[in-house]
């Protein structure tokens, strides 16, 4: 939770962590568990497309300055959500796009960060586990 509000008061990325939630094995009853499954949905911080197209950019140049190679065209266009998925990783978990998560029939989650209803209408097949 720590590492998601730092990224989300800084000002100088693309977007931020609108919602984010714990499923998989972690909300199990296993005895053994594989690693933490979290599926965050990113929001961009600007609505205007031109800011936000230059802010992509800037994030582009930045890391390429600090000597991030873009192998493709995709990798490229991808940076600003790529490098908030990077600055999220931790040991024992495995970050997830929110679309991933909202396609599993019947998951089970906990809302870690986010609107619980809001989520709850997105993930309409899942069920919400309270801690």
């Amino acid at each position: 939770m720590e590492r998601l509000d730092r990224l989300n008061a800084n000002r100088e990325y693309v977007y931020r962590v609108e919602s984010a939630v714990v499923f998989g094995s972690m909300l199990s009853d296993a005895e053994r568990l594989g690693d933490g499954d979290i599926a965050v949905e990113l929001q961009p911080v600007v609505t205007q497309e031109v800011e936000f197209r230059s802010r992509c950019e800037a994030r582009r140049l930045l890391a390429s300055r600090r000597g991030t190679h873009f192998s493709s065209t995709v990798d490229w266009v991808l940076w600003p959500k790529t490098e908030i998925f990077r600055a999220l990783r931790a040991r024992a978990f495995s970050l997830h796009e929110w679309d991933q998560l909202v396609r599993i029939p019947e998951v089970r989650y906990r809302v870690l960060l986010g609107d619980r209803e809001r989520i709850a209408g997105m993930i309409s097949n899942g069920e919400p586990i309270e801690v």
